[in-house]
């Protein structure tokens, strides 16, 4: 049987809403007062238009869902440039509006957790999920809160829905192995730990509980090594609700943190984008700037981080990071002068600052000359911090001395490097290897010459490589495989857009279609001569 809606009854309906509607709207608590004094006055002007609309709404007598609206507005605002206890007035008047909206106490429990109410949090996702059970963020937010309370069966259920829904899910399995870790299932915890960290290397926080597990199942090395390379960067997921707060974001901080993950990431061209946004917010912020230098000259944009930098030194000109950046780049620029006189201003402004002697040094060995480059390098090692830096210093000093051409002394010191490291660093393996393909003339053993440079290519095939062992065939008299290998490394190069600039390969490949040795380790244009890339 239908049902009839007489006009009568149509009245009474409607009066029965509005008075629901009246009666939400007379239980909403005010807004707190905000002393936005100290705020940037992009973000002051985000607060205050958000509270304008709000007014706007409230005096248009509009519908309960168009102000919970309003107020959801003006609380992520709120939320986004760290006003959290405003934040959470609006959203709860939000809630009270429009209690079907899931965002509202999805955004609450994000602010009981920021505030350490834990109990507040938990109660407010299970409302989220109540409102959708298969909500991913939520699910994910209260499985790890449930983890965080020593619940590990609960919070298995809420990380196994979302794989349900998503398979590929890397905070889902990462909750699963730390799930599996409490409950002292040490295999399990690896496995889904190891997946997770697949699928989002950069998650450095999970090599914590990945070190752990490993240990419980007894292997301690593979515990060691991952142990190392713990951070605090959590497993990213996608968060539509947090997402749309973030847009609110009119502070540079925000935009900041976000290019630094990008770039973290390898998307330079996204970090210097939302650089890009935090300088026009705020032009004159010192690490900002740096960060965007950074990124540029990571980018290879040279003179564009050379801008940037030279004006970080107008506003810090006695900030030695600004003169130690910007003699890096005038370095890679091949403006030797230039380097020379950032790094003697860095070490006019900080004596112990290591850095200055470095640059000065390899500017010197960027520039030609040698003799000054070797005297630097050798009391870098003499008085070298630790057996790292002693090591780097000490085959840089073996590269002066090729380019004095003492040939035995740099030897010495590559055999002693290759001592400590054995086949492991390829640098020293090549350079000793083209030292004895070369001028010093050994054929008493070809055979580990070959040997070393095969390995070389083997692991790390490139244009070094291949020139490498294009050698050792010409010294064996082996020309046509020296020509193989040299037009090998002639490709690379020129696919790399770097044969131009690189006279040697084309002068070694002519000396091996004529059958003979080249004359020297490193030919003209060879980058080991050349400004050094940043560190």
């Amino acid at each position: 049987m239908n049902s009839i809606v007489t006009p009568r009854a149509m009245v009474l309906m409607i009066s029965l809403f509005w008075s629901i509607s009246g009666l939400a709207q007379s239980n909403l608590q005010p807004m707190p007062s905000l002393d936005l004094s100290g705020l940037s006055a992009p973000i002051r002007t985000a607060i205050m238009e958000a509270e304008a609309n709000l007014q706007s709404i409230q005096s248009m007598d509009a519908e309960d869902r168009m102000l919970a609206g309003a107020y959801g507005q003006l609380g992520d605002v709120l939320l986004i440039h760290g006003l959290s206890q405003a934040a959470k007035v609006a959203y709860e008047n939000a809630k009270a509006l429009e209690p079907r909206r899931l965002d509202w106490p999805y955004l609450l429990s994000v602010i009981a957790l920021e505030q350490g109410d834990a109990a507040r949090a938990l109660a407010e996702l299970n409302q989220a999920l109540d409102l959708d059970p298969w909500d991913r963020a939520s699910l994910i937010r209260r499985g790890r809160l449930l983890l965080a309370e020593g619940d590990a069966a609960s919070a298995q259920n809420d990380f196994s829905r979302v794989l349900q829904l998503d398979p590929e899910s890397a905070a889902a399995m990462g909750g699963l192995g730390e799930v599996a870790l409490q409950q002292q299932q040490f295999e399990s915890a690896v496995t889904s730990l190891q997946q997770a960290l697949a699928r989002q290397p950069n998650a450095t926080r999970l090599y914590q509980p990945l070190g752990l597990a490993f240990r419980g199942a007894g292997q301690l090395d593979e515990a060691r090594q991952v142990m190392g390379a713990v951070g605090d960067r959590d497993v990213a997921f996608v968060d539509p609700v947090m997402d749309r707060v973030r847009e609110q974001s009119r502070s540079a901080q925000f935009y900041q943190e976000a290019a630094l993950a990008a770039a973290e990431d390898g998307d330079l061209v996204g970090a210097r984008t939302l650089l890009v946004q935090a300088l026009t917010l705020s032009p004159n912020d010192p690490l900002i700037i740096t960060n965007y230098g950074e990124v540029l000259a990571r980018e290879g944009l040279l003179p564009e981080a050379r801008e940037a930098f030279l004006k970080l030194i107008e506003l810090e000109p006695n900030d030695p990071e600004a003169w130690f950046y910007l003699g890096q780049i005038e370095e890679l620029l091949g403006r030797g002068q230039a380097a020379t006189v950032a790094y003697q201003r860095l070490a006019e402004l900080d004596g112990t600052d290591r850095r200055a002697r470095v640059g000065l040094a390899f500017v010197a060995l960027g520039s030609g000359d040698y003799r000054d480059a070797e005297s630097r390098f050798a009391a870098l090692v003499e008085d070298a911090s630790d057996a790292d830096e002693r090591y780097r210093m000490n085959y840089w000093h073996a590269i002066t001395l090729v380019g004095l051409e003492e040939y035995q002394q740099a030897d010495r010191i590559f055999a002693a490097l290759m001592a400590q490291t054995e086949l492991d660093d390829f640098d020293v393996v090549m350079a000793r290897v083209r030292l004895k393909a070369t001028v010093l003339g050994d054929s008493t053993n070809p055979d580990q010459m070959l040997e070393w440079a095969e390995t070389v290519y083997d692991a790390s095939p490139g244009i070094e490589s291949a020139a490498t062992l294009a050698m050792v065939y010409a010294r064996t008299n082996r020309f046509l495989e020296a020509q193989d290998y040299q037009a090998q490394a002639m490709f690379e190069a020129l696919r790399d857009g770097r044969l131009a600039s690189r006279p040697d390969l084309t002068e070694e490949m002519d000396a091996y279609r004529q059958e003979q040795v080249v004359g020297r380790p490193f030919g003209q244009g060879h980058p080991v001569f050349s400004y050094r890339a940043l560190d």
